[in-house]
């Protein structure tokens, strides 16, 4: 069936909507890839404004904005699609598609041109420890480089399939099958960020029955046909990673909200965190107990924001998202029922307000020090670190890119209540 779709979808306009294609999905889908395979859905993404690469694509918000060595540093397209990538003539590190992103990027670009210009090209990983600037660092340790040994000094040859990993002469020329998909899924994301503007963001619209999924498969086994766009386009990879990170916060709220409470601490919260506010509105469809639910999002970036969203499919329950910036300890807010814990350094005070605590991390590392640092500061019992089913399946390239690609919420903590 699927060499069959595949070709029909290359020599046809026809879309990813009919049964056929769902029952596919259906057959395919795992609790980490609930979608169509990857060359069918990238056939596709090549039918979008930014996969297509004819006329100019809009840039990605600076918000969600991640720049990635081998692709154009504003809309992200890169050989994946057809792009022509070019270096920065001066600097040589940032990369573009086109002269029209180059002139866009140019504001920003050319305050930390002529430092990197200016820094050593480095060979070994130990060389991306140099002290630049915050802006330049940004670029500098996300340049291209051999996916192995990080050397970006030597002649790289690129994966022709994924177009996102390189090495040098001296490392192996292949790299995980699973690695080769997560980079083509990572361009795509962007990609599809680059047409929509933000990532896919939305709850879907009805309550589970009794029983609710035990992954991502079953969840979406329940849910295809229950969100305000087409199942279709939820059968293909990118919007359907992009609507499991924006879930998977509001899942672990509900799993762990205790029964007649409503407020929520997520302490640690980035900007970007506060797009797609109607998300938490998944809660209800766990939780149909409860009637109101206010989340408040501390992080030192944020700026004071109160949100109340009304009404909405003839439900009557409340939710209001409240963020505040500066450290959790200095923050003035009504008591929590439930502390989101992403900032290792706020764990004394979240302890302290004598309520369960969940600890969430992208690495089992970072999972484990968080784990150390609650249970050296409470007698509570505090649990092992346990995987996610409902993790965010977007893929994020590692610090280390032999380490291949990380997860948002991928490893939970649980510390109980007082």
């Amino acid at each position: 069936m699927l060499d069959d779709l595949e070709k029909e979808t290359r020599s046809t306009d026809q879309t990813l909507d009919h049964p056929r294609v769902l029952l596919l999905r259906t057959q395919v889908a795992t609790d980490s890839a609930p979608w169509l395979p990857t060359e069918l859905y990238l056939t596709q993404v090549k039918r979008g404004r930014w996969g297509a690469n004819k006329e100019p694509a809009n840039p990605v918000p600076p918000l969600f904005a991640e720049a990635a060595g081998h692709a154009c540093a504003v809309c992200a397209r890169s050989a994946l699609i057809g792009a022509s990538i070019s270096r920065c003539g001066r600097c040589k590190v940032v990369r573009y598609c086109s002269s029209q992103c180059a002139k866009a990027h140019w504001p920003v670009h050319k305050a930390v041109c002529q430092e990197l210009a200016n820094t050593a090209v480095p060979a070994c990983k130990e060389d991306y420890d140099i002290q630049l600037s915050p802006a330049a660092s940004y670029f500098y340790r996300r340049r291209a480089r051999c996916t192995i040994c990080q050397d970006a000094s030597s002649k790289l040859s690129l994966c022709k399939r994924c177009f996102g990993a390189a090495y040098c002469a001296k490392c192996v020329t292949t790299h995980p099958k699973e690695h080769c998909d997560a980079s083509i899924l990572e361009q795509c994301c962007l990609g599809l960020i680059s047409d929509m503007g933000a990532p896919l963001s939305i709850p879907s619209r009805t309550p589970f029955p009794s029983t609710k999924p035990d992954g991502w498969k079953a969840y979406f086994e329940a849910k295809m046909f229950d969100f305000e766009v087409d199942a279709g386009l939820l059968a293909l990879g990118p919007p359907c990673a992009m609507l499991t990170e924006a879930l998977s916060l509001p899942i672990i709220i509900a799993e762990h909200l205790p029964r007649q409470a409503s407020f929520v601490h997520v302490i640690g919260a980035a900007p970007a965190d506060l797009v797609g506010v109607r998300r938490f509105r998944e809660v209800f469809r766990w939780r149909p107990d409860l009637s109101r639910l206010a989340v408040c999002m501390v992080g030192p970036l944020l700026r004071q924001v109160t949100e109340k969203q009304p009404p909405e499919d003839g439900c009557d329950k409340l939710l209001v998202l409240e963020a505040r910036g500066g450290p959790y300890a200095e923050v003035d807010l009504p008591p929590p029922d439930l502390v989101v814990l992403y900032d290792m350094d706020a764990a004394a005070v979240a302890l302290q307000r004598g309520k369960p605590v969940v600890a969430l991390a992208s690495t089992k590392d970072d999972a484990d020090a968080m784990h150390a640092a609650l249970s050296r500061q409470t007698d509570r019992p505090v649990a092992p670190p346990r995987e996610n089913p409902f993790r965010g399946l977007r893929p994020r390239r590692a610090a280390a890119p032999a380490a291949g690609y990380v997860y948002a919420n991928h490893w939970v903590v649980v510390a109980g209540g007082a």
